[in-house]
């Protein structure tokens, strides 16, 4: 008799998935977060590509966004996502 299933557990504070502090200090923000229809962004430091990817990793949405400004998100469906940007910053996304 065995015993059934095993778990694991690791814990990370990959400091990639939350924010970036660009040379001016001013960090890397997404608000209202979660949202229902735009996400606005603030704190870059020059224009960015991004990509929006669903929870099995499937790009869901993509474009250029420059400081300040506004990602429309109405068309996604109700989920959890995350926002990469081309720099190698992700944050987590919820869309409700």
């Amino acid at each position: 008799g065995g015993n059934g299933g095993g778990f694991s557990y690791e814990r990370s504070t990959d400091q990639s998935l939350s924010t970036l502090k660009p040379e001016q200090g001013e960090e890397l923000r997404i608000y209202p977060n979660p949202s229902n229809n735009v996400i606005h962004v603030s704190g870059l430091s020059a224009r960015e590509n991004y990509s929006i990817y669903n929870t099995l990793g499937v790009k869901v949405k993509s474009g250029s966004i420059s400081n300040n400004a506004n990602i429309d998100i109405i068309n996604l469906a109700k989920n959890v996502y995350f926002l990469k940007f081309e720099n190698g910053i992700t944050i987590k996304l919820l869309k409700f």
